[in-house]
């Protein structure tokens, strides 16, 4: 594969015996209101011969502020952490800095999200940032070296009146070597399905990046999984937990799932 993405998938050389998407807040975060500030933490469950410790995780720290009816600020800020029993040392990154904005409603309807992650991931924390992109597929992004992603998703919600919940999303995200390279090109995509409730929704579907610019089969391109997530709503308070399995052989050789836990709170 070709640099800056082999780079990227390649991080885990620290970790493995092995040579070398997205918006601001989870797909599997509640993320309706206007204003919300919400916290996940991820914990990989590698191939049981890594012995990972508890600590091994991701953490995203993120925020939507609506401004009006038709337009919404995001950012957020990810961590990723890695420790290895019998390792010198643990390792933290700081990951890319998300900013972003979302035009229309995030309900109901269709919504477009543009973002840009600015390349502050460092190089020399390899470890880390191994957990970092392995960790969340949705947003590997994230933690990729020495490139400036941009990410433009369009975004469809329906809400039956029983409660039936569908949503979509899917779109081009570019990666710009800010060194020597070649520009990327993926195709991230979702689809998901479930029940809102007053109190509570589940949602289960599954999620994905196509590189467009490897050549290749497009199943050699491509990084699946599936995924299901359950959330309360306890007035402006939103705990949640969500599961996600690797459907790639590539991904299942070292990553068995990944645990999540999120809190999101409404902002008056």
């Amino acid at each position: 594969m070709r640099a800056p993405i082999r780079v990227s998938l390649a991080v885990l050389c620290g970790i493995h015996a092995v040579p070398g998407s997205g918006a601001a807040q989870s797909l599997w975060l509640d993320t309706a209101g206007d204003r919300l500030v919400a916290v996940e933490w991820l914990n990989p469950n590698f191939d049981g011969n890594d012995q990972s410790t508890f600590l091994t995780s991701v953490t995203f720290l993120s925020i939507r502020y609506r401004l009006d009816s038709a337009l919404a600020l995001e950012a957020d800020i990810p961590v990723a952490h890695s420790g290895f029993s019998g390792a010198d040392a643990s390792e933290t990154a700081i990951g890319n800095l998300y900013l972003g904005v979302v035009v229309g409603p995030t309900d109901q309807g269709v919504s477009g999200q543009l973002g840009v992650r600015l390349p502050s991931t460092p190089s020399d924390n390899e470890s880390a940032q191994g957990v970092g992109v392995f960790t969340d597929i949705d947003r590997w992004e994230a933690f990729a070296v020495d490139v400036v992603p941009l990410t433009f998703f369009a975004n469809y919600a329906w809400r039956g009146p029983t409660g039936a919940l569908v949503r979509l999303r899917g779109g081009p995200s570019v990666w710009i070597p800010t060194g020597g390279g070649d520009t990327e090109l993926l195709v991230d995509y979702a689809a998901q399905a479930g029940y809102e409730g007053e109190r509570f929704r589940v949602l289960a579907g599954f999620s994905g990046s196509l590189i467009v610019t490897e050549d290749g089969d497009v199943s050699e391109r491509t990084f699946n999984e599936l995924g299901a997530a359950a959330n309360l709503r306890l007035g402006q308070v939103r705990p949640g937990i969500h599961l996600r399995f690797p459907l790639d052989e590539d991904l299942n050789d070292f990553l068995d799932f990944v645990v999540g836990i999120h809190l999101g709170v409404a902002l008056r």
